[in-house]
């Protein structure tokens, strides 16, 4: 029978920590006031399934195509975070931020992003790399790192791209095209891995979505896992 440490030694997983107690949580709710704007207004980010809904009621496109999905593999612990907070600077800078303001702002997330620790079985466990998950900041600031990531990706190909954190949906004018999409995005960053399945119907949030051919709008449906 395995003892405590040999149980504790092979454990696998990805904590979730209740934040609103952490020394961090304030700070947390601040950056993600600053950053939630960047994401809001990006184009290719969903908000929710009736942002979604919104858009496929106007998509007709002319010519037939292939819907494809994804889903990014573990988001949150696979941003590394000196890359992250680099490719986050330099974003909002581009965006017309004030510097002084970027350098405090990405301060601030890093001590978010260092200090997420917890205890467990008397034992202190902290998080050296990743997303902190369980932070409020948590969402808006890997949403921004895949848009750095994305910047310049889309291509002529594509019909359609839009993402909801982590779950991808396309739309393409070929299945080859939309497994070439796939493909290259699984090369833009060495530890951002994707699983895709591409098809005339698929499931994305809570919907089933179908395509319907040239010059008519897109069907969908509620769907329930």
């Amino acid at each position: 029978r395995m003892d405590l440490d040999n149980i504790l030694s092979t454990l696998k997983g990805r904590p979730l920590i209740t934040a609103h107690s952490c020394p961090t949580a304030y700070l947390s709710i601040w950056v993600h006031s600053v950053l939630q704007p960047y994401v809001e207004n990006n184009s290719t980010v969903l908000k929710d399934t009736k942002e979604l809904i919104q858009f496929l009621d106007s998509f007709a496109p002319t010519t037939d195509y292939v819907l494809g999905t994804a889903d990014v593999h573990s988001l949150y612990p696979s941003i590394p975070t000196d890359d992250g907070l680099l490719r986050i600077y330099d974003y909002l800078l581009n965006q017309g931020m004030d510097p002084q303001l970027c350098g405090l702002v990405c301060d601030a997330l890093n001590v978010v992003l260092r200090n997420n620790f917890f205890v467990f079985k008397n034992r202190y466990w902290l998080q050296i790399d990743g997303t902190a998950m369980g932070t409020n900041s948590g969402p808006s600031y890997a949403n921004l790192f895949l848009i750095c990531l994305e910047l310049g990706f889309i291509e002529a190909a594509i019909l359609f791209f839009k993402r909801f954190l982590d779950d991808l949906i396309i739309a393409a004018i070929t299945y080859d095209k939309a497994a070439d999409i796939f493909k290259r995005y699984n090369n833009l960053h060495e530890r951002i891995n994707i699983d895709f399945e591409i098809g005339n119907k698929v499931d994305f949030l809570n919907l089933t979505i179908t395509c319907n051919g040239p010059g008519r709008k897109i069907l969908y449906r509620s769907y329930a896992k």
